[in-house]
């Protein structure tokens, strides 16, 4: 991977490549697209894939990730689009999203989160919101929500 550092649009869809997201991706520095839906990956996500400041799409919906999503998703303070839905994440959506401030669009449902939506996310201007009813309160800034 280290030999792919100027790449910046990663794009497999719908493949089967199995396996977990390398603890390596950061060496990827000048990624601004990964997309990484539905190839089977499993484990969770690395620390090291929120180093990537450049990222501007992160999408890794449809896989079977699991464990927590780090606060540390708050550093993509230049992501765009983020998909995690349909995979095994748990614990809470992490209150970090403050500086991201280009983000647009969001999907987290389909996944085994507890909680609700956090503030940081409801403050966005420009948003699209799409998450499990649980985690949509009534107050809550959902755009839509799946049973």
């Amino acid at each position: 991977m280290t030999k792919l550092f100027e790449l910046r649009f990663a794009a497999l869809e719908n493949g089967d490549i199995g396996g977990t997201i390398p603890e390596t991706i950061n060496h990827l520095q000048n990624l601004r697209l990964l997309d990484i839906d539905a190839q089977s990956l499993v484990g969770a996500i690395p620390e090291s894939l929120f180093d990537l400041t450049n990222l501007e799409t992160l999408d890794i919906n449809e896989n079977n990730l699991s464990g927590t999503i780090s606060a540390s998703i708050g550093d993509l303070t230049g992501l765009v689009f983020l998909q995690v839905d349909r995979n095994n994440f748990n614990g809470t959506i992490p209150d970090t999203f403050t500086n991201m401030t280009n983000l647009v669009d969001a999907t987290f449902e389909n996944n085994n989160f507890s909680g609700t939506v956090p503030p940081s996310l409801c403050n966005l201007r420009t948003f699209t919101l799409q998450a499990d009813c649980a985690q949509c309160a009534p107050s809550s800034c959902c755009t839509s929500c799946q049973p």
